[in-house]
């Protein structure tokens, strides 16, 4: 048995730790008795690739805001260790540029909602939030008269239709580890995903927001 957590740390351009984002991956397989050392470096490089492959174009970087750093620290963590855990392996990858149109709000991020096989619980789901965004077209469907705007889920290079292909391809059933769900409830365990989807409604993380650096102030008219 082998279980294996990857996670994915974003710079932004201030450098400061509390502004970073961090996304993690699990990824166990019970029939697989390699050792840690023999696994890690093959599950770090799907990660990389989930975030480098340019098949289907464009890769994903292209729809992260210019503000988030183009390198993208990957630190493994062999999860039969017993806690506190630390880092045993580190490796990058490169984030393609950001796609013309300027960053939207920090907080702004889709959501990827991950499944295991039915039934379907609060354990057997997990969540993504891939973000900062780009203000581009692939990425949004800007709000109008009579519409709201809503992340762009249709056209071949639209976020909805990219992001959801790059995670089949990370969720490959045939690979020897499996992307999972941990969950920790009623003991820690992990439900390899099956499945997924993306909501056309765009998700707020308050926590990547910045602190305001000044302030507009008004008083009343005497």
């Amino acid at each position: 048995m082998t279980t294996i957590r990857v996670q994915a740390t974003f710079d932004t351009a201030t450098l400061l730790p509390e502004d970073r984002y961090v996304t993690t991956f699990h990824f166990d397989d019970a029939s697989v008795t390699d050792a840690y050392e023999a696994l890690r470096n093959a599950v770090v490089g799907r990660v990389r690739q989930f975030y480098e492959a340019s098949t289907p174009e464009p890769p994903l970087g292209a729809y992260i805001s210019p503000f988030v750093s183009r390198i993208v620290t990957l630190s493994s963590y062999n999860m039969l260790l017993p806690p506190p855990r630390t880092p045993s392996f580190y490796s990058s990858a490169t984030l393609a540029a950001a796609s013309a149109g300027g960053g939207l709000p920090e907080e702004c991020a889709i959501c990827l909602t991950l499944e295991g096989e039915p039934p379907i619980n609060n354990r057997r789901r997990g969540r993504i939030y891939f973000g900062p965004l780009v203000n581009f077209s692939n990425n949004i469907d800007v709000a109008t008269t009579t519409t709201p705007a809503r992340p762009k889920l249709t056209g071949a290079s639209s976020i909805g239709v990219v992001l959801a292909s790059k995670a089949s391809i990370l969720a490959d059933q045939s690979e020897v580890m499996r992307w999972c769900i941990r969950s920790v409830t009623p003991t820690e365990n992990y439900v390899p995903i099956d499945r997924g989807y993306i909501d056309n409604a765009f998700d707020t993380q308050r926590r990547r927001g910045p602190d305001p650096t000044t302030r507009a102030v008004w008083i009343g008219q005497p």
